[in-house]
């Protein structure tokens, strides 16, 4: 399973300064081993229904992932919309969407 490194993100939680200007804290990145598949059309028809489109499914192994909602692959930002745990493998399948607000490849 290791076609591909997948790099996890979790953003920073915003605070305030003592002047009362908000900062992001620093986003931590995780990277994991991960291979890349192709949603299927009935993927594709649910994530539809609730207005994503999906662009990847993410197979790791289920002690890879640790709750994150956002993703990068490729250079590219992803919101993770979705997963599902396989029974006949014990592998988890993470869908994607473009990470909604960011420009990817600037």
């Amino acid at each position: 399973m290791t076609d591909t490194v997948l790099t996890f993100t979790t953003p920073g939680q915003r605070t305030r300064d003592a002047d009362g200007v908000y900062r992001d804290g620093t986003t931590t990145t995780r990277e994991v081993f991960a291979r890349v598949e192709s949603a299927s059309r009935a993927e594709f028809f649910a994530a539809g229904q609730k207005d994503f489109k999906p662009e990847f499914c993410f197979v790791v192994f289920p002690e890879e992932y640790e709750g994150e909602d956002e993703c990068v692959y490729d250079g590219e930002a992803y919101s993770i919309y979705r997963t599902f745990r396989r029974k006949d493998t014990d592998e988890l399948e993470i869908y994607v969407h473009k990470k909604a607000g960011v420009r990817n490849g600037a």
